[in-house]
């Protein structure tokens, strides 16, 4: 019976956090542009596969985490790119670009 309980709380607190992971990686998108619904669903697919491999590549024991990592993100940004179209994706590229220099200079 314990066992269960553990199990299911294992369970239930990695599902949250990989969709904390997801939503966090979504508000951006949305904070930046307009998607319908059905185009939010779908940046939730590549978002779900990105977080993913992002936390597999972190765990491997591999040299290659550097490219694989890099390969990760590229696939990624392709994938945001298909759904959202160049202009979205520009704008909300844009958004992260002076988000990260904003903290970067508040960090020194």
């Amino acid at each position: 019976m314990m066992m269960m309980v553990f199990v299911l709380f294992a369970v239930t607190a990695f599902g949250q956090s990989v969709r904390k992971m997801i939503q966090w990686e979504l508000n951006p998108i949305l904070n930046t542009v307009k998607v319908t619904e059905a185009e939010k669903k779908e940046l939730i697919v590549p978002i779900e596969r990105f977080v993913t491999k992002r936390k597999q590549i972190r765990k491997a024991d591999s040299e290659n985490k550097q490219a694989e990592s890099a390969e990760n993100a590229r696939q990624y940004l392709n994938d945001m790119k298909a759904i959202l179209g160049n202009e979205r994706f520009n704008k909300w590229r844009k958004y992260i670009r002076e988000k990260r220099a904003k903290n970067n200079s508040s960090n020194r």
